[in-house]
This record gives C-alpha cells, structure tokens and sequence, in this order.
C-alpha cells in the first residue's frame, strides 16, 4: 500500500504567514494564530491529526487534534519563525517552516 501524504492548508489567510496589523500600545502584547484544515493527497480531510508548531528561536512548542472535520487552530503565538508538523499513523509526516509576520 503506498503512503498517503498529509497536506495542511489553511483556511482564509494561509499558514497566516501575512503580517499581524494592530495599534500599538505601551504594555499590549500582539499574538498571531495558525489555522488550517489538514487534508490528504486527495482532498479528503484528517480527522484526529497531530498538529505541531515550535518556534525555532525559543524552543516552545504547541500541540493540537485536528476535530472531526480536519480543522486545528493554535492561537496566541508570539511573532518568530516557526516549523509546523502534521502527522497521523499511517501517514508520512508533513513538516513545513513559516514566520508570524512581524509588527510596525
């Protein structure tokens, strides 16, 4: 049987690599998110997936399932570069790189 490879897309505004737009203000912290649906080669989408994102700078890492329709979100991220990896038994892992945009 060969692999079926996982592929993660993201709903709306990609793996949300567009920059974070917001007022700044003394003390406010700006966070973004990561959200997608995880779908196979072909389409159909990954219930119970492992969604990963770690940020390569300070070594945190977050978790997420993806629900019964393959959607994750992983919220409250502060900006840098981050590897994102979805795997699921029977699945090659799909590792990916992006950065949470910067703020002006």
């Amino acid at each position: 049987m060969a692999k079926r490879y996982l592929l993660a897309f993201a709903l709306g505004v990609g793996f949300m690599l567009a920059p974070i737009f917001a007022q700044q203000a003394k003390g406010q912290v700006l966070y973004g998110s990561v959200i997608g649906t995880v779908t196979d080669q072909t389409g159909a989408v990954v219930p119970d997936a492992t969604v990963t994102v770690k940020n390569t700078n300070t070594g945190l890492t977050r978790e997420v399932t993806t629900n019964a329709s393959g959607f994750y979100a992983i919220r409250n991220l502060l900006e840098g570069t981050y590897d994102l990896s979805v795997s699921k038994s029977g699945f090659r892992p799909c590792p990916s790189r992006g950065t949470l945009g910067s703020v002006s």
